[in-house]
């Protein structure tokens, strides 16, 4: 066996950063996001990669997945998570089971409220008539009713390959579940709510999380823009941003006093979330009571006291 003698690569060695750095620029293909170098890095090395693409505009490349949930005040027991593949904005449809016809019927609604925008100019771009659906190969989007609403959108569902191997492929939107998984279990945590009130904090979370700045939306600046702000193109709402499970008060109207104490004109209340989520304005809350139940209420506007 002939002997190879030179000098080993340790990982602090600048060459050896600078190497895998010609690699990976080498490796960068078409559809991928190419590395771009950090003005701001104090390394002459390092880059910061940005999230590659399928997309060229919002609203044309979805990530879909679901996941199950525990017991909560709303009765639900499943989560379809959509995230979009340009901008990375969230959305979630509360399901009460996992058959093929209720995915759809949340699909057919996301569909009908997230259309792609139309440029007024026929050719351009081919998405802007049609959409991908990409997905694991799960029973809940591989059924007739699934195909049915995505050839009434105009919409090409994508599915990963089988085994082990697919969870790879649809790495997107498992990552996203993942960071919506420890943002609600830490403003559960943090808040002390009850553990039903667990499906608003995934909601919280979302919403949280749409107006975070991220480096998958890769920029000139070290944060990157949010998903809300490229989306929609304007800023995030961070007025109407309370925090999970703090103590609020509520002015009651005439729809929402209690009978037993027709004189009681106000409510003390914990903090929910926005009330978009469920096709309305305002904010969700919850009343307790001295007999130990509550009740859901949705007002505009509360006055917020930490």
């Amino acid at each position: 066996m002939t002997e190879v003698s030179g000098n080993y690569w340790t990982p602090t060695d600048p060459r050896l950063a600078e190497a895998m750095n010609i690699l990976r620029e080498m490796d960068t293909d078409a559809d991928s996001t190419p590395i771009h170098r950090d003005p701001t890095s104090s390394s002459p090395h390092r880059a910061r990669i940005g999230a590659p693409r399928r997309s060229t505009a919002p609203r044309q490349y979805w990530h879909a997945d679901t996941i199950p949930l525990g017991s909560n005040w709303m009765k639900m027991r499943y989560a379809l998570i959509l995230v979009d593949d340009f901008t990375r904005q969230w959305f979630v449809k509360l399901l009460k089971t996992k058959t093929q016809f209720e995915v759809a019927q949340a699909l057919d609604e996301h569909f009908q409220q997230q259309r792609p925008v139309s440029t007024g100019v026929k050719g351009v771009n081919f998405y802007i008539h049609h959409t991908t659906l990409r997905s694991d190969r799960g029973s809940e989007f591989i059924n007739s009713a699934v195909q049915d609403v995505c050839s009434k959108h105009g919409c090409f569902p994508e599915y990963s390959c089988p085994g082990q191997l697919g969870k790879y492929q649809n790495g997107v939107v498992e990552r996203r579940i993942k960071e919506i998984g420890r943002m609600a279990r830490a403003m559960m945590y943090t808040s002390d709510a009850p553990d039903l009130a667990s499906v608003y904090g995934l909601l919280q979370a979302v919403d949280i999380l749409n107006v975070l700045p991220t480096t998958a939306n890769d920029t000139a600046s070290t944060n990157g823009f949010s998903p809300h702000s490229l989306y929609y193109g304007s800023a995030p709402p961070l007025d109407e941003f309370y925090p999970f499970g703090s103590f609020c008060t509520v002015h009651l109207d005439d729809d929402h006093i209690d009978p037993s104490r027709p004189l009681v004109r106000a409510a003390q209340c914990i903090y929910l979330c926005r009330a978009h989520h469920l096709q309305s304005k305002g904010h969700v809350l919850w009343e307790y009571r001295a007999s130990g139940k509550g009740r859901k209420l949705i007002v505009p506007t509360i006055g917020h006291n930490i």
